[in-house]
């Protein structure tokens, strides 16, 4: 079975934040919303992702507010920072 995280994006006085649903008190900015998501998941170690499947979430999404799901590499249930940040190529949202 898949395991999967909800990436939340939020517009904040011009500024951008992405975290994930299960670890808020991490959040990550950029002046776009996948400059934010990007760097989420690199924070996280782009290992623990499927980083090509990433899909948006319409109905939980309006202005400002964005959400985003994407499948887990292995079956941990929350991730867990990476402490390095290596950049990666994904399907930009």
């Amino acid at each position: 079975m898949q395991t999967f995280c909800k990436i939340i994006v939020e517009l904040s006085s011009g500024r951008w934040s992405a975290w994930f649903l299960d670890v808020p008190e991490i959040l990550i900015g950029g002046t776009r919303p996948a400059d934010a998501v990007r760097q989420l998941l690199c924070h996280f170690g782009e290992d623990q992702f499927q980083t090509t499947e990433i899909f948006s979430l319409p109905d939980g999404s309006y202005d400002g507010h964005l959400e985003y799901m994407i499948p887990m590499r292995n079956q941990q249930r929350i991730p867990i920072p990476a402490g390095n940040c290596q950049s990666f190529d994904f399907a930009a949202p």
